[in-house]
């Protein structure tokens, strides 16, 4: 009984970690919308910084959306409500709709990002805009751990394991990388990596990584990781090609 209570105990620390970070990641960007928003409609600016506004406005938006997006899904999933839309699917389009969905928000953090995919990857079934969420999650993760000047590379490839063919994606980025006992936890929900030695603060929200997990378990494949503190990290993820072709 003293052992349920500190796992319920631990357990509840952790929620609460993680609704104060998150209250924090949904206040910062509603501060800057809001803030550069009364700029626009008080101030007489000229074109190009109410261009500059505009586009921080729209950033911050994408990540508002985001991270919205992310709670709603946890919830889905905790409730055994996440609907899944599976069909036949080109995961060169996916690749090219996270890409383009999340590839500004890399080069405004002055971070370079290099995408080595292989051209008519074969169909697969899948639930596509999953997928795109999952790519979006891992790229938004390598940058929130990358300085600028950094790199993020996604590379994509087919390989056959005991003559199945898979789909191999991996996003590697220059970042902080991972301490090895947090590496086993990064994929728990609610788990934030702590990046800051002195304030012990997380970076993120605790939601991508665990609801990544949780697609790619469902289409039948795996998600790893791999990761040196100081030298970045690169997550790995495969996927089945289906031998069913569409009718």
């Amino acid at each position: 009984m003293e052992e349920v209570n500190k796992e319920l105990e631990k357990a509840n620390r952790i929620k609460s970690d993680f609704l104060h970070t998150v209250s924090h990641e949904l206040r910062t960007p509603l501060t800057s919308i809001k803030a550069f928003t009364e700029i626009l409609l008080e101030d007489d600016i000229d074109a190009a910084e109410r261009t500059e506004f505009l586009e921080i406005i729209s950033r911050e938006s994408d990540r508002l959306s985001r991270l919205i997006n992310n709670l709603l899904m946890v919830s889905r999933i905790e409730s055994g409500q996440l609907y899944w839309e599976m069909g036949m699917i080109s995961i060169n389009k996916v690749i090219k709709s996270a890409v383009d969905a999340i590839k500004l928000v890399i080069e405004k953090k002055r971070v370079e990002l290099k995408v080595k995919v292989v051209d008519n990857l074969p169909q697969l079934s899948g639930d596509e805009d999953k997928l795109v969420e999952l790519l979006i999650n891992l790229l938004d993760n390598a940058s929130n751990f990358t300085d600028p000047g950094g790199k993020i590379e996604l590379v994509s490839d087919e390989k056959k394991i005991n003559n199945q063919s898979e789909i191999w994606i991996s996003v590697s980025d220059t970042g902080t990388g991972i301490e090895p006992e947090e590496q086993e936890k990064i994929f728990d929900r609610f788990y934030q990596v702590k990046t800051d030695i002195l304030t012990d603060k997380p970076k993120g929200s605790g939601l991508g990584l665990a609801i990544c997990k949780e697609i790619i378990n469902h289409h039948g494949g795996n998600i790893w990781v791999e990761s040196k503190p100081g030298e970045g990290t690169t997550f790995t993820f495969t996927l089945p090609v289906s031998l069913r072709k569409e009718e």
